[in-house]
């Protein structure tokens, strides 16, 4: 198999001409292409935004260090001024971290990043360090000294990206040679550390850290820019990501570590699933662009969804609403005015939904004896349905019935930007209440609530030499009596305000339309599986292929189909490769493949199973399946085994 050899190539017969004229998606696209656009612009600048200022702090005292200078002179010796970047272990996104340095310094500041691929040796080091500096025109550090004093240059910042990623002995040398012109070139080391600061220094001789005058700097960590990020994506949107679809890139942002930017490139191809192959994302734009759709199969797609034969159920049930029902099911004009408000209503109870999760979370963080809850995490149980009466919820009233008067003043003033229009009378009138008691009551000490365990007594009593203890409830004050009213109205108020916001996802009138929930995209072009999928294209060709001659085929135990002589001769080669051992004998494998293959021993069949054969051999081969052996000439070895 090693000699080159000659294919004749027969292609098969032309395309088939497509029959449909008018697919369903094809008369809203522009429209839907232009909504997607609109709402992406405003998403992409919200999530810019946030990205923006996630290490503004940081910048500002990295670049108040580098205004400062370099190192001086100090006992005769002149150190090296580094500082010390813990910027997580997103060594992608360190980078992106310095190419923010310098630009809004004042005065000539100048930042070069090193990569690890550019540090293999030391000459290589310097050369990548002089090429960034000068454009690709100097050679060594005497053409960077000339560079930096006919540009005037204050400080040349080195930015060494992933640190820990650089061979110890190349940065070492390459340190040494710094310090060596520290005296002449203005120079500042930044290094890019993603695990501790010790570690990183146990790695550098004392000699190199006795030269290092360094400074330790703190970037927003990954956690924590990502629960703003995906906030933002959810909050002011028109718009929602499911649960489903939610959970797994959190999940794949947790467990597998990426940058920032590919969680907002995550939500970008979400939007683009939803658009570009949902034809009902049309009625997510404004009402004058839903007017235009003149669609007959779009309408009947609308009435096939979950969200309005739920509807029409409901209104052919009543007497009063059954001729409503029918105008729904006749009229598309009527339609598209129905759906026009439902989709209103949907989208504001969203909103309520996202803004009662933000209240939750700002009232529960108010109590230091239960656990601070994510935003993302109560994003993915109000959108599941599971918040309302979960233990998360139910313990948060429970602290709230035992709070004082101060904490409960606190809280009220807290949830407000979070409450309703509707319901922020009721609020400022309890909030007026406890500030009348407060104010009346005059004392130094917080007002205690009857449900208070300091409250209660226990009580010893000894009945036939048995010791019974039970808890009494202390006699409390009338301003205790009117706070704990109070709190009750509060608390009572509040439980209604979650049940009327916390929602399922699934009662949510066009659910279809506001919501994209589809994982199966995104696992797809995220987290690819292509190993998989040829070895089931090659074991269960019929999957792909959807024939008939080769769909009546059984499927053994493991649901792979059989031998046959229909399948694409790669695949039944495949077949019969996995049967094999390490080692197959090639004149073995030919006689298997062509048995199956021919019917009758017709000289012409066996050289088309032979030319057959060689072609699926060879591509066998260059998928890395197979490889030839020098000790066995005739034989090939097998490199890899399905499912490992």
């Amino acid at each position: 198999m090693e000699t080159e050899k000659a294919y004749i190539y027969q292609p098969t017969g032309t395309k088939r001409r497509r029959l449909t004229t008018n697919p369903l998606n094809a008369s809203t696209r522009p429209a839907r292409s232009a909504i997607h656009t609109r709402l992406w612009t405003s998403q992409h600048a919200r999530l810019s935004t946030v990205l923006s200022r996630a290490n503004d702090a940081f910048v500002e005292r990295v670049n108040a260090f580098l205004k400062d200078g370099p190192a001086v002179l100090t006992a005769g010796v002149r150190s090296l001024k580094a500082g010390y970047v813990l910027a997580g272990p997103e060594g992608a996104g360190h980078a992106e971290l310095f190419a923010r340095l310098g630009g809004d310094v004042e005065g000539m500041v100048r930042v070069v990043c090193l990569v690890p691929a550019e540090g293999a040796s030391l000459r290589g080091l310097v050369r990548a360090f002089v090429r960034k500096v000068m454009g690709g025109e100097g050679v060594d550090l005497a053409s960077v000294l000339e560079w930096v004093w006919e540009e005037k240059v204050g400080v040349l910042a080195v930015g060494v990206v992933d640190s820990e990623a650089f061979g110890s002995g190349v940065l070492v040398e390459f340190l040494d040679l710094l310090c060596s012109w520290s005296d002449r070139i203005p120079l500042v080391v930044l290094f890019g550390v993603a695990t501790s600061i010790e570690i990183f220094q146990d790695r550098l001789p004392r000699t190199t850290l006795r030269a290092l005058s360094s400074t330790q700097f703190d970037v927003v960590q990954s956690k924590v820019l990502l629960e703003q990020l995906f906030e933002s994506t959810v909050a002011e949107s028109e718009f929602w990501v499911g649960p489903t679809l939610a959970g797994v890139l959190l999940e794949r942002q947790q467990k597998h570590i990426q940058s920032p930017d590919d969680f907002v490139n995550a939500v970008q191809y979400a939007y683009m699933c939803h658009f570009f192959s949902n034809p009902l994302s049309i009625f997510l734009g404004t009402e004058e662009e839903i007017k235009k759709v003149k669609s007959n199969s779009l309408f009947e797609a609308l009435r096939c969804t979950e969200s309005f034969q739920q509807k029409i159920s409901e209104l052919a049930d009543d007497p009063l609403t059954l001729n409503e029902a029918k105008q729904l099911l006749k009229s598309d004009d009527d339609l598209v005015d129905h759906v026009v408000d439902e989709i209103a209503r949907s989208r504001a109870s969203l909103v309520q939904l996202t803004t009662s999760i933000k209240l939750l979370r700002a009232a529960r963080k108010q109590f230091t004896n239960i656990a601070d809850i994510s935003f993302s995490t109560l994003y993915l149980q109000g959108f599941g349905g599971d918040l309302k009466d979960s233990a998360l919820l139910r313990e948060f009233f429970l602290n709230l019935k035992k709070a004082p008067s101060n904490m409960l003043s606190r809280i009220m003033s807290i949830i407000t930007p979070f409450v309703p229009a509707a319901d922020l009378d009721q609020l400022a009138e309890i909030q007026m209440q406890l500030a009348e008691l407060i104010q009346r009551v005059g004392a130094k000490d917080p007002l205690k609530s009857q449900y208070d365990v300091k409250n209660d007594t226990l009580r010893t009593t000894v009945v036939a030499q048995k010791v019974e203890l039970s808890r009494n409830k202390a006699r409390i004050s009338e301003d205790d009596a009117a706070y704990s009213k109070i709190l009750d109205t509060f608390h009572d108020w509040l439980t209604d305000l979650f049940n009327d916001t916390l929602v399922c996802m699934e009662d949510i009138p066009y659910r279809e339309i506001l919501i994209y929930d589809g994982r199966g995209p995104d696992k797809a072009v995220f987290t690819p599986r292509h190993r998989y999928v040829i070895e089931r294209a090659l074991s269960s060709p019929h999957d792909y292929l959807n024939c008939e001659c080769c769909k009546s085929t059984a499927r053994d135990e493991k649901g792979d189909v059989g031998l046959s002589k229909t399948q694409p001769s790669t695949a039944l080669l495949y077949q019969l490769y996995l049967e094999s051992g390490a080692s197959i004998n090639v004149a073995d494998l030919w006689t298997a493949f062509n048995a199956i293959m021919s019917e009758d021993e017709e000289e012409e069949a066996e050289k088309r199973n032979m030319y057959l054969f060689q072609t699926a051999l060879a591509e066998l081969k260059y998928l890395g399946l197979v490889r030839s052996t020098k000790k066995k000439a005739d034989h090939i070895l097998k490199v890899s085994w399905k499912g490992l």
